[in-house]
């Protein structure tokens, strides 16, 4: 998979048609794109509202969720009986599902190393084997290359620009998902896209 609008083949591909999860959904742009090319089922998982800055500092943690959360209404129209919107926090939703029931999640919720690893933690065993445990800003090596950190503020736009760039958040996507990933004898593939998406098929 060289972008992530490739998706819906992929689950195609791998026989894979009852129901996914997305988790942190903001507008429901990509969920939309996968339910119309894709004929399972479709969970967006969201706050959609402001976090305090001491909880999540990113430039996605914003006033404008609740028009957000119009958005996904509109972005999903005609596909009701396929698309569902959940409305609370990753922990909480991942408590609806039953372990191996999921075709696959996709997180892209908070991106700091923290959540990451507690995202993964939540969501990992809900995935079938044979299941896309997959994820968003899988972003490059050099974004932490000489950080003692693992959860690092980084400009993520516009790339190679630093007079113009502006603070997108506290980053910590790719350590936490490489950590488990060698925890769990996965190998990650990445789509080529600068805000990558991370994947691996479920054992």
């Amino acid at each position: 998979m060289e972008n992530r609008l490739e998706l819906p083949n992929l689950l195609s591909q791998l026989s894979l048609k009852t129901k996914g999860v997305e988790v942190g959904s903001f507008k429901g742009e990509f969920a939309a794109h996968i339910i119309r090319n894709w004929s399972g089922k479709i969970y967006l998982v969201d706050i959609w509202r402001p976090m305090n800055e001491d909880e999540y500092n990113d430039a996605t943690n914003n006033k404008y969720h609740i028009d957000a959360y119009s958005s996904v209404i509109e972005n999903l129209k005609g596909y009701e009986d396929r698309a569902f919107m959940l409305r609370m926090t990753g922990n909480e939703a991942s408590k609806l599902f039953s372990d191996e029931s999921l075709d696959f999640v996709y997180i892209d919720a908070n991106h700091t190393y923290e959540a990451v690893k507690d995202d993964l933690k939540d969501w990992y065993r809900k995935v079938k084997s044979g299941g896309l445990v997959m994820g968003h800003d899988y972003l490059p090596d050099y974004f932490y290359e000489g950080k003692e950190e693992k959860n690092q503020a980084v400009y993520t736009y516009p790339d190679g620009k630093p007079e113009l760039a502006k603070f997108s958040g506290f980053f910590g996507v790719k350590p936490a998902v490489d950590e488990f990933a060698s925890e769990n004898g996965y190998t990650v593939n990445k789509t080529n896209e600068f805000l990558g998406t991370w994947w691996f098929i479920k054992k």
